[in-house]
């Protein structure tokens, strides 16, 4: 596997077959993970406009 897009090709494939593996509440766990991780990495700023499209203002 020299070919960088072809080894991408393969971890996505087997991320996709890790995840259909899972149960339902690791699932969930690791989509709160995500989530949480996602936004440690938004600014302030960003935070509240998040904030605010989610309260609709």
């Amino acid at each position: 596997m020299n070919d960088p897009e072809a080894l991408r090709d393969y971890l996505i494939a087997d991320e996709i077959q890790r995840i259909q593996a899972l149960s339902r509440e690791d699932l969930v766990r690791e989509l709160i993970s995500l989530r949480s991780e996602k936004l440690e990495g938004v600014s302030l700023a960003d935070l509240l406009k998040v904030c605010q499209s989610k309260n609709g203002t």
